[in-house]
């Protein structure tokens, strides 16, 4: 890994492949999740059946309004967080000036997914 402790693309695809315990690859979700790379984390919580940590990064999707990065969890946890949540995501995203996430939550908050 590098200075950082994230890994180049190639070892991140090796240690997505391999096997490795939830503690292993929820240190490794860490270090990405500290280097504000939540999406790229993702895959490693999934790992380590982290649900409790995906809900918290469900909440901070919400109030930053990062529609994409909501989406991507709620289909790792298979649970829609519902239309007042995709709600709190559009009007986040919209006082933040991004208006792309803003339109993909309201369209999410419509459709229920």
């Amino acid at each position: 890994m590098a200075k950082t402790g994230i890994p180049n693309p190639l070892k991140r695809r090796h240690m997505i492949e391999q096997e490795m315990s939830a503690s292993e690859a929820l240190a490794v979700a860490e270090v990405y999740l500290e280097a504000d790379r939540a999406s790229e984390a993702l895959v490693f919580l999934v790992k380590a059946e982290a649900r409790d940590r995906m809900m918290i990064l469900v909440e901070e999707a919400i109030v930053e309004g990062d529609a994409f990065l909501l989406k991507q969890l709620t289909d790792a946890l298979e649970e829609d967080p519902g239309e007042a949540a995709w709600e709190r995501a559009a009007k986040a995203a919209t006082a933040a000036g991004k208006d792309r996430y803003a339109e993909m939550a309201r369209r999410h908050a419509r459709s229920g997914a």
